[in-house]
């Protein structure tokens, strides 16, 4: 009865420990470490991407989840260090079959072990949560866009502290955007600054025309609320971009013609744009400015020039054409004769002669 007894437990806890929801097995421990699970639809994911960033010193950390869906990260390897009260972020990044899904989650970094579950969505409707614990500046002032939804056909955003004196980057991870990084380096330190990146279906509506040239991504990009992203607030910013080397073939397009067009006071200007670096299938750019609108990765760029109006001539006033009339037949010009040789005036002059000769003969009979 004993043994019988003792086999019933032990299936009965088998049966209770099947049920139990699964645990971390590499548990944060150590002060400062920051652990949990990554969650999609209540199913744990294993091979997420998960990064925790400090947000006061702009370091991050990444690992992966293991076959649990569980995540270890050990903030004290941070090489600018920690303290308590820090905000730290984390970000759960996975690509499964229905594309990239991301999430992040947002708390006070503890001296103690801390637990942080992340649940994944769609990129585009990632969820940022803030758990709303005091310190760290507050929440994240969004990117404010004006775009109309229809026209935006993938979007993504992130958040960031920014700093006097020091560069900021905020990395972005849906490849359809073509935009991976900006850098941010700031002329005033800041709460959360939001910054957002829209893939447009077409060229942005917030503009008059589109670029000349081809166009390979119409972007806008924002940061902050309105008014931020100006040279008063912003010192430099990088874009960090990248195009397939498959579509610089097709459109027969060298890696240097590929410049950023920024849509500013009414016209598309050229960004200064450098080639960073190429590999297998794209070539990486960086392109330099000091605020946010309607973008456009553009090959063979061509700055639009305004020709002067040309002034309107009052119309000419049109004249019947004139009849033509037949060439006159020219005839050949009259030899002239001398006076002798004209016809009949040597009879004349003959009978005058014999007219004198009878005058003289009839003078002398008289006398």
């Amino acid at each position: 009865m004993r043994t019988k007894e003792i086999v019933g437990a032990i299936l009965a806890l088998t049966f209770f420990l099947g049920l139990a929801p699964s645990v971390l097995t590499d548990a944060p421990g150590a002060p400062f470490e920051v652990g949990g699970h990554v969650y999609s639809d209540a199913t744990s994911v294993s091979g997420a991407a998960v990064t925790v960033t400090n947000l006061n010193t702009s370091e991050s950390l990444t690992t992966t989840t293991d076959s649990n869906g569980a995540y270890v990260v050990a903030l004290g390897n941070l090489a600018s260090g920690h303290s308590a009260g820090h905000k730290i972020k984390v970000t759960a990044t996975y690509s499964g079959m229905s594309g990239i899904s991301i999430a992040s989650r947002s708390k006070n970094l503890s001296d103690s072990p801390q637990i942080i579950d992340v649940t994944i969505v769609e990129a585009e409707d990632e969820d940022d949560e803030d758990d709303g614990v005091s310190g760290g500046g507050g929440g994240a002032s969004g990117a404010t866009s004006g775009e109309p939804y229809d026209n935006i056909e993938k979007h993504e955003t992130r958040d960031q502290y920014l700093y006097v004196n020091r560069e900021v980057t905020y990395s972005f991870v849906t490849p359809e955007l073509a935009i991976y990084e900006i850098i941010i380096a700031s002329k005033k330190n800041t709460n959360l600054i939001t910054a957002r990146i829209e893939l447009l279906k077409g060229t942005s509506t917030l503009v008059d025309a589109p670029p000349e040239g081809t166009v390979y991504r119409n972007v806008n990009i924002w940061l902050g609320t309105y008014g931020f992203a100006t040279s008063e607030n912003i010192r430099d910013a990088v874009i960090r971009f990248k195009v397939e080397k498959s579509w610089l073939t097709e459109n027969r397009l060298s890696n240097n013609d590929i410049s950023l067009a920024k849509w500013e006071s009414g016209n598309w200007i050229k960004l200064s744009t450098t080639v960073l670096k190429d590999d297998s299938d794209y070539v990486y750019y960086e392109a330099h400015t000091t605020s946010f609108s309607p973008f456009a990765i553009v090959g063979k760029f061509i700055s639009p020039v305004k020709e002067p109006p040309v002034e309107e001539k009052p119309p000419v006033e049109e004249k019947p054409p004139v009849e033509e009339k037949p060439p006159v037949e020219e005839k050949p010009p009259v030899e002239e004769k001398p006076w002798w040789k004209i016809p009949g005036f040597t009879s004349v002059f003959a009978i005058a002669g014999l007219v004198a000769v009878a005058y003289a003969m009839m003078r002398r009979r008289r006398n």
